[in-house]
This record gives C-alpha cells, sequence and structure tokens, in this order.
C-alpha cells in the first residue's frame, strides 16, 4: 500500500510538471490579446470559483481564523501580484526565455530562507546558487548586451514567490490547502481587478472576453486548479525533496511545448543557461535533501512551490 501511495503521488507530481511546462506557453499566448492585470485577475477569481465549489462538496468549509486571513492574504499579495509579473514580462520576451528564468524561483527561495528565516547555507547550496545565478547570466545575455525588460519582469516575480510561499506555509498551519487556495485567489483578483480598472483603463467588451473564453478556461482549471490539486497531493505522499527534484523537470516540458505551440528553438545561450540553472537546482535539493531530517520534510517553510 505505501508502494502504491508512492507511485500515485509520482505520478501526480510528472501531472504537475506537465501542466507547469504549459504555464510560459498559455501566459505567452493569452499576453497577444488581453491586458496582463485583467487576465491575470478574471483568472484567479474563476479560480477561486472554482475551490469555493471542492470545498462545498467536500465539506470542507469552515469557520476561517483572522490570523489565517491575514496570512492568506500575504500570499494572495505576493503570489498573485508575481504571476501578475510574469505575465507583463511574457509580452516582451519568448516563452523558453520566461521558461528558463522561472527556475530562479528556487535561488531567491534560498536567499529568503537565509536572510529571513536564518536557514544556513552548506558548500553544495551555494555552489548550486552561483550555477543557478550562471544560468541566468547566459539567458538574460542570448548573445547581445541589451536587457529584456520582460526577462527582468520574470525575475522579479522569482523573487517574490519565496516571500507568498512563507505566508503559505503558516497559512497551512491555521486553513487546509483548498481554503488557502481560495482566500488566495478570492483576495488577489478582487485587488488586481482594481488594480486593472486603475491602470488599463476599460476592460475589453463581453464580446471580445467571449471569444478568447478557452484561454481563461484553459489557464485557471489546467494550471491555477489542476495544477495545484496535484501538487499538494504529490506533496503529501512523497518527502519532499524527492517531490522538488521531480518537479524540477517541468523546464524540460516547458522547452518541448515551446517548441511545439510556439515553434521556439532554444539558442546555444539558452541550452547552456538551461544546464547550468538545472545542475543548481540538483544541487541544492540534493543537499537540501540530505541535511533535512525526515521529520521536517514538507514542513520547512522555505519550501519550493510551482507557480
Amino acid at each position: 500500500m505505501a508502494q502504491r501511495e508512492q507511485q500515485v503521488g509520482e505520478v501526480m507530481l510528472l501531472g504537475t510538471c506537465v501542466l507547469e511546462g504549459l504555464f510560459p506557453i498559455l501566459a505567452n499566448l493569452s499576453m497577444r490579446v488581453f491586458p496582463p492585470v485583467l487576465f491575470t485577475a478574471l483568472s484567479a477569481l474563476l479560480a477561486a470559483a472554482a475551490f469555493a465549489c471542492i470545498l462545498l462538496w467536500s465539506g470542507g468549509w469552515r469557520r476561517i481564523p483572522f490570523k489565517g486571513f491575514l496570512y492568506a492574504c500575504g500570499v494572495a499579495v505576493f503570489v498573485v501580484l508575481a504571476s501578475t509579473f510574469i505575465f507583463v514580462g511574457a509580452r516582451s520576451t519568448s516563452g523558453i526565455n520566461t521558461t528558463l528564468l522561472l527556475q530562479a524561483e528556487i535561488l531567491f527561495t534560498f536567499i529568503v530562507s537565509t536572510l529571513f528565516l536564518r536557514e544556513t547555507w552548506r558548500v553544495p547550496q551555494l555552489l548550486g546558487a552561483a550555477a543557478i545565478l550562471c544560468g541566468d547570466i547566459f539567458i538574460l545575455f542570448n548573445g547581445t548586451l541589451v536587457l529584456n525588460h520582460g526577462d527582468l519582469f520574470i525575475l522579479l516575480a522569482t523573487a517574490l514567490f519565496p516571500i507568498g510561499n512563507i505566508f503559505a506555509k503558516r497559512a497551512l498551519h491555521l486553513l487546509s490547502s483548498q481554503m488557502l487556495l481560495f482566500l488566495r485567489y478570492a483576495v488577489g483578483g478582487v485587488f488586481l481587478l482594481l488594480l486593472s480598472l486603475l491602470i488599463e483603463g476599460a476592460p475589453p467588451s463581453a464580446e471580445s472576453l467571449w471569444a478568447h473564453r478557452s484561454l481563461f478556461l484553459v489557464y485557471t482549471f489546467l494550471i491555477l486548479v489542476g495544477s495545484k490539486l496535484f501538487w499538494y497531493g504529490g506533496l503529501k505522499r512523497l518527502p519532499l525533496g524527492r517531490a522538488v527534484a521531480i518537479i524540477s523537470s517541468a523546464p524540460a516540458f516547458g522547452l518541448f511545448f515551446a517548441f511545439l505551440f510556439l515553434r521556439e528553438i532554444p539558442t546555444l545561450y539558452q541550452f547552456v543557461g538551461f544546464g547550468f540553472s538545472t545542475i543548481g537546482v540538483f544541487l541544492i535539493i540534493a543537499q537540501s535533501r540530505l541535511t533535512r531530517p525526515l521529520s521536517d520534510r514538507g514542513t520547512s517553510p522555505s519550501v519550493y512551490e510551482p507557480i
């Protein structure tokens, strides 16, 4: 039975990898037809409605502690705002760059955990962080000294995700994962909708929104709902180190989907950057898995969470 549960967890995490690999492609396609803040806001509200239905159907609707609500608001501000930055950046860069630069979240996770959570770094982790940094430099350079502001927006987003995940880990002591996701999307969606009206002006017509409804539905139910349910299900069944090691293969799926849907072929610089970043991610993960006691796995505040 334990082996069966482990296999189910591995399949769920591989499903997360496939769905997360689609994220940069969907971001690139959606930004061709929608304002980024509005698209993120409406998708988040649709996801909130989906999780509300899940809570009602499963009987998981409970009284929300005030402290849990505050933590959920912290998650909404940092994670949903970071997602918006990714959509803004995806408008000005390639799907491949978006896919590869998202690996910088691992680097910023360990920086944040060191500065704010006083976690110690070991030599393999430092080498891993340096490798990810070198990989990002190759990706940003890509044969020219001109920086793409879209790439910088994506890097900024990866720096915000770990802060949101700190709030998420604290919130999960008080709320179920479904309730946290409902609050994250509901609060974040309302915040971004108001922000969109302020900075993006009048929204597109109802006819335009309806004509591109498939983008909203695919992004919402595959990325915001399906990916998260698979991630939490896999994380529940597997040790943290193994779970993160599996999810780290998502960029490989992103490269495949970028070629399949966007007809983008990685340059030599992007290949080299991908290699450095992948080595760095595995150095950090392997060392974390070796040095963290088994009882602590899955409870560390610096746990990486896919977008």
